[in-house]
């Protein structure tokens, strides 16, 4: 009982690309899926009252913060006048 090695090759290579097309197309639609889908998004950080000791130690290092920049901007034009 002969077999035609090349028949059988020729319908196993034919079911392969059918089932490769099928998955193809499945690919293809579920990375649309994921396209589409996005992170939900972040609510607002909602931040507690602020007491008031720590609005005044803010308070504090901003002004000294203030005073060494203005401070700094100072030195930096005497430094910039005795340059010209």
């Amino acid at each position: 009982m002969p077999t035609n090695v090349t028949a059988l090759l020729r319908t196993a290579l034919r079911r392969l690309e059918t089932e490769r097309d099928r998955v193809d197309r499945q690919v293809s639609a579920l990375k649309m899926a994921l396209d589409g889908v996005s992170a939900p998004p972040k609510a607002p950080r909602q931040r507690g009252p602020m007491s008031d000791a720590a609005r005044r130690a803010i308070s504090r290092r901003m002004k000294a913060y203030w005073v060494e920049r203005k401070a700094t901007k100072q030195e930096r034009s005497k430094a910039a006048r005795k340059a010209s």
